[in-house]
């Protein structure tokens, strides 16, 4: 099973954003799935869904759990812990998590084990909102996944992120192939507060249209 199962099963039910998290789309009910957390590929090696993981918080409280893996299956799912309504976020207890998820290198994306490097903030009177930089962050840091792919590779660009960026002709980002997938990545140094940008004539015509 190929990472592409978790878009094909639950890409309605859940949005990916690097900036303010994952969150459910529509309610939830207790106990009911959300997404697909866990792949166990090539011989059973653990691996997080590359663009989930990112994108979901820490809580001591969280609104979801991880699943036992279910019989048969290559995968274990994150469930509600109890009923969701719409646009809550998707948050875990990391402390709760097989160690293999806590402890690098496992196919774990670090995002998933340290504080959001970007955030939303007040970046001009042209721009209005924008994605800042929570942090001092180094030119190839890899920001998230900007662009995720349905089934049958159709392009499906990760809304919330593409809203908040805003277009320079010599930006701080650029887009990468990496995994499967476009990232966000760092075209240089920024300092804490410093605006991620792109240029939107270098991205492909998808981001354009809506996809």
């Amino acid at each position: 099973m190929s990472p592409l199962s978790n878009l094909s099963e639950h890409g309605d039910a859940f949005s990916i954003c690097p900036v303010v998290g994952a969150r459910v789309r529509h309610p939830v009910a207790a106990g009911a799935a959300v997404c697909i957390f866990m792949y166990f590929e090539w011989g059973g090696l653990p691996m997080t869904a590359s663009s989930v993981a990112p994108a979901i918080r820490h809580s001591l409280d969280p609104s979801c759990a991880l699943a036992p893996r279910e019989p048969g299956t290559d995968v274990q799912r994150l469930r509600a812990r109890r009923d969701l309504p719409a646009d809550t976020p998707i948050t875990l207890n990391y402390y709760r998590l097989p160690f293999w998820v806590a402890w690098p290198p496992a196919a774990v994306p670090r995002l998933l084990l340290t504080p959001p490097p970007i955030r939303l903030s007040r970046v001009g009177v042209v721009h209005g909102v924008g994605v800042v930089a929570a942090r001092k962050l180094r030119r190839g840091t890899a920001l998230g996944v900007a662009i995720e792919w349905r089934y049958w590779l159709v392009p499906v660009v990760t809304r919330d992120l593409g809203r908040h960026l805003n277009h320079s002709a010599t930006p701080s980002a650029q887009l990468e192939w990496r995994d499967s997938a476009w990232w966000l990545v760092l075209a240089r140094d920024v300092v804490s507060g410093g605006e991620i940008t792109v240029d939107y004539g270098t991205l492909p015509r998808y981001c354009v249209r809506a996809p």
